[in-house]
């Protein structure tokens, strides 16, 4: 029986195979350079789409229309939406939407509250924070009316020391972690000129919630940021992540002159291998994770050999319970031994070698 093949040009007409290779072809994939090329339409386009996870950085979305989209783990920096952009029926779970819409149906719903709002915010910085302290708990009834408005003006305070000082603690009263990312990354897009509270959110993010898919894709877009301390911030969290990949970040960026990131780096890809590489990625002077940028030495080798094999000695004797109170217990390491296990190590740095760390060794290894 003769197969059928079906073909694009069919199927589609020659100006939208044209733009789909426009698209493909150019290097830049940013949400609006795409809009340009696309020549889609704001108002209708974009209804009932799956928008999972776009970045809309430095895109200006007034007048699109997004009614029964999915917009969940949608984040950036610098976007612009207002009333006129349309979220009727869509979905915004961990988006940097929904805080956003969430406040706006609130004070649909509470009228009453936006006087307090209002007078509250505008107060003195010591004023402000003081009232948010008292009317946020970390108890059961820490959702009430008075600890939703202390979130609100926060976020709609004009005081960088406000927003930067309850970035932290504010975390307590959120009923879920994915409200708390929606808040911060709603703080990271509305405020992204101020660096200061860029670099708390940013900070926040990777302690509490590098675990999150969402908050792991956002870590990657603000590790691209030419702030210093913003991308070094967002590289500790994508290090540490269960989700992180060393193809996600950029090792010839200067950021890596830090020898903290880079031993970092090194800890989580041991890791991610298994215990042994842990051990044998280990700096035998510090017992912390080796800087890939100072060489290892045969020298080096040996005391790591030395090192793991009297750990895993000692280890047993304890296991085996032949340790006895006041009993001197000396553990010695061959020095055949200690050879031996210098191969084992040396192969184990190389393969690792192989998962992006860059190690180096001396020229005229004898392993």
């Amino acid at each position: 029986m003769m197969t059928e093949f079906m073909y694009f040009d069919d199927h589609f007409s020659q100006a939208t195979l044209d733009t789909v290779d426009a698209v493909i072809r150019d290097d830049d994939s940013s949400f609006t350079n795409l809009m340009r090329i696309s020549k889609l339409d704001k108002c209708n386009d974009f209804q009932n789409a799956d928008l999972r996870d776009i970045d809309f950085s430095n895109a200006n979305l007034t007048g699109f229309n997004f009614s029964g989209s999915d917009l969940r783990g949608a984040f950036g920096v610098n976007v612009t939406f207002d009333n006129s952009t349309i979220f009727i029926g869509a979905q915004l779970s961990q988006s940097i939407f929904a805080f956003s819409v969430s406040k706006d149906l609130f004070f649909e719903e509470h009228p009453e509250w936006k006087k307090k709002y209002e007078k509250v915010k505008s107060g003195f910085w010591t004023d402000v924070i003081c009232w948010v302290a008292e009317n946020t708990k970390s108890t059961a009834d820490s959702n009430d009316i008075t600890t939703t408005v202390a979130k609100y003006i926060v976020d709609d305070s004009d005081d960088i020391v406000v927003r930067s000082q309850s970035l932290y603690f504010l975390s307590r009263t959120f009923r879920t972690a994915h409200e708390h990312i929606e808040f911060l990354l709603h703080t990271i897009n509305r405020y992204s000129n101020d660096r200061k509270t860029i670099v708390i959110a940013t900070r926040v993010l990777s302690e509490l919630y590098s675990y999150n898919h969402v908050a792991y894709s956002a870590l990657k877009n603000l590790a691209k940021d030419d702030n210093h301390e913003i991308s070094r911030e967002a590289l500790f969290g994508l290090i540490s992540s269960k989700f992180f990949s060393i193809d996600d970040i950029d090792l010839s960026s200067s950021y890596f002159d830090s020898s903290e990131l880079r031993r970092r780096l090194v800890r989580s890809v041991a890791a991610k291998l298994g215990p042994e590489y842990t051990y044998v990625a280990r700096d035998p002077n510090y017992g912390t994770p080796l800087d890939y940028e100072e060489k290892i030495s045969d020298d080096t080798i040996r005391m790591i050999s030395r090192s793991t094999l009297h750990n895993e000695k000692l280890n047993r004797v304890i296991n085996d319970g032949l340790r006895r109170r006041g009993e001197q217990i000396s553990v010695t390491v061959k020095r055949d031994e200690i050879e031996a296990r210098a191969h084992i190590v040396k192969s184990r740095l190389e393969r690792m070698i192989e998962y992006g760390i860059p190690f180096h060794f001396d020229k005229k290894s004898e392993f």
